[in-house]
């Protein structure tokens, strides 16, 4: 039977939305009968072919263990802090009389800090109508849950590790207290930053503040890790410079043809540097990663405890025991603000 134009109007009257009226469309003519609007889009939706992927929201990498080294063994579980110290050694020999009276002396001087071992939590909760319909649906809802949960926990180490917690006093790789930012240098088109640098000037950026690491530590330690965000991260692959030794490059080639760098990119670096008047800045961080020098200290990993129901509601809890970002060595970091 013919679709009435009756039924059309009724049809458009109802369905606002562009889908559905697409959809219903569809059916104009094609000699299926509908004698309600609503029936006939049903009917529709039923002879639909249904895909069942589903696809998560894409989200940004949680990559703090590749900036980081991670210690899962350091502190104790249940422990209320972790304590660690820095030591520097002072003086030096030097001539003497025949007395051994002048005996000059030497020492080693000792800084003690600590971190709590903050206790985190979180639960996935499951009602007796969620399981029937993941069982109608044939969804593995607990999985997804329990994925949501691991999310929530790489997210909060991220945090944590990258710019600490305020209401614990922790300080994180990005704002660190014991590692005094440098501004950047001014660009000769004016500014700071690397949109308006050239190549070379960011290849200065770069090199200057791997240099400083150098030198602070007499040579001692060899930066090997570079943080930057995004936007400058992208510049400096597309933007190139002159060089002596292999003509003309990439500014992040040039860089690495030089030091035995790796690059990341984290957008936590934007404006993640704040000054005295509170203007923010995008900042990069360079720093040996070495377990010796800094390390992101879990004293419990995230650990799924025995469900239980309440009324309708199956609970299952989660804990974890975070100590957060321990700079054991300020002197391997550089942090340069304004580009």
């Amino acid at each position: 039977m013919k679709v009435s134009q009756e039924y059309i109007k009724r049809a458009d009257s109802i369905l606002s939305s562009e889908i559905m009226r697409a959809d219903f469309d569809s059916l104009k003519g094609s000699g299926i009968r509908i004698d309600d609007a609503y029936s006939g889009y049903a009917l529709a939706k039923e002879l639909e072919s249904f895909d069942n992927r589903v696809l998560m929201v894409l989200r940004e990498e949680m990559r703090y263990g590749q900036a980081i080294p991670v210690n899962t063994s350091a502190c104790t579980p249940g422990a209320a802090t972790y304590a660690w110290g820095q030591k520097d050694h002072a003086g030096k020999m030097s001539k003497i009389g025949d007395s051994g009276l002048d005996l000059p002396t030497v020492d080693v001087t000792r800084g003690d800090f600590n971190y709590r071992n903050t206790h985190y939590g979180s639960a996935m909760s499951i009602t007796t109508k969620d399981i029937r319909a993941a069982a109608l649906m044939g969804k593995p809802l607990e999985q997804d849950k329990a994925d949501a949960i691991r999310i929530a926990y790489n997210q909060t180490c991220q945090d944590l590790a990258l710019t600490g917690d305020s209401d614990d006093s922790k300080y994180g790789l990005f704002n660190t207290t014991t590692v005094t930012p440098t501004v950047a240098s001014t660009a000769d088109a004016g500014g700071t930053t690397f949109a308006n640098k050239t190549g070379q000037e960011m290849y200065d950026d770069i090199t200057d503040m791997i240099s400083s690491v150098i030198q602070a530590t007499k040579n001692a330690a060899m930066p090997n890790t570079i943080l930057m965000p995004l936007a400058q991260l992208e510049l400096i692959k597309k933007t190139s410079v002159a060089t002596d030794f292999r003509g003309e490059q990439r500014v992040i080639n040039a860089v690495k043809s030089v030091y035995d760098v790796e690059f990341m990119s984290f957008t936590e670096l934007e404006d993640s540097y704040t000054d005295a008047s509170g203007n923010t800045y995008d900042q990069m961080v360079c720093y040996r990663r070495n377990p010796m020098d800094l390390e992101f200290l879990i004293g419990m990993p995230l650990t799924r405890r025995p469900g239980q129901w309440k009324g309708l509601t199956y609970v299952v809890p989660y804990e974890a025991e975070l100590v957060g970002t321990v700079i054991r060595r300020p002197v391997t970091m550089s942090r340069v603000y304004g580009i």
